[in-house]
């Protein structure tokens, strides 16, 4: 990917999206500097900062010149855990890019903020979900990434902040060291199958959802994060793959030759959960002209046993 270079900060860069992109920009080029709540980057990175984004201190100083954030922070988690926890989700979440919005507000030089959102903001339909689809939160986590997208338009709507919002669907795979960080659902259930371990579908495991790996997501947040004509829009970004996750297990199971069992909902699982959710993503791959270069199956057939 050819690009001029641009200052450029990754906020959550140890985390799975964060650790990836900010490896595909190192790769590019780019002029990169990340930041996490751990000490050291995972990536071994010399122009890594340690900073906590629920506390403003340091913030200002760590923006100054920058030119797009990614903003990664962010805390993430089950259903139960986001209802237990509901204070740790807000700081976590909502109050990390407030405290950002209000140090960029008073900057001359205002750096772009390119925002990944959730899947889970929508009412589940047996159609493809666009970006004007209804939304229908049903966790605390989802309705965190609601209030993180209104934040970002009366900022911007106030102070001139720009912004670029992504809704992003199910990444698999990575392009970092995988003993390093994990990546979601795909990696637990090829770790279980990998050990031997059965695997299990909740319910009939028919609710269907948009697979990409990371490699084409993080060069669509690239291109279309930078690019001048997505400021002020929201793209879905999903993938060339819509499956059932009962389809998605039984394709891990049978490679690795575990069993499955059906399980029934957790009750707060089954009320939170959102049902089908395949993402039409045309707008953005519109705006990008990209191409998707992986698939599933083919990312399955090239795991290790």
């Amino acid at each position: 990917m050819a690009l001029s270079k641009r200052r450029i900060l990754v906020v959550g860069a140890n985390g799975y999206i964060g650790s990836n992109l900010a490896q595909q920009l190192l790769n590019d080029g780019e002029d990169v500097k990340l930041t996490d709540l751990a000490e050291k980057s995972i990536l071994n990175y010399d122009n890594y900062f340690q900073i906590d984004f629920s506390d403003s201190n340091g913030l200002k100083e760590l923006i100054e010149n920058i030119d797009f954030i990614y903003f990664f922070a962010g805390r993430t988690g089950n259903s139960t855990e986001g209802f237990n926890q509901a204070d740790e989700f807000i700081v976590g979440n909502e109050v990390t890019l407030v405290n950002l919005l209000n140090i960029i507000k008073e900057q001359e030089h205002k750096p772009k903020i390119i925002f990944p959102s959730t899947r889970l903001l929508y009412k589940g339909s047996d159609q493809l979900i666009n970006e004007k689809s209804e939304l229908e939160p049903k966790s605390v986590y989802s309705i965190n990434k609601l209030a993180c997208e209104n934040y970002l338009k009366i900022y911007g709507d106030c102070f001139g902040i720009e912004s670029t919002v992504f809704r992003i669907s199910l990444p698999y795979g990575s392009l970092v060291d995988q003993q390093r960080v994990s990546y979601g659902v795909m990696s637990f259930l090829v770790n279980r199958a990998q050990q031997g371990e059965e695997l299990f579908v909740y319910g009939e495991g028919t609710q269907k959802g948009s697979l990409i790996h990371i490699s084409d997501l993080v060069e669509i947040l690239i291109l279309g994060g930078l690019n001048e004509k997505a400021t002020g829009e929201t793209y879905n970004v999903g993938g060339p793959d819509h499956m059932a996750m009962g389809k998605v297990v039984e394709l891990i199971a049978n490679k690795y030759t575990v069993p499955v069992s059906k399980v029934d909902w957790p009750e707060i699982s089954r009320r939170t959960d959102q049902g089908d959710l395949v993402f039409d993503s045309s707008k953005i791959l519109q705006l990008t002209n990209y191409a998707y270069k992986q698939r599933f199956l083919t990312w399955l057939d090239q795991t290790k046993p």
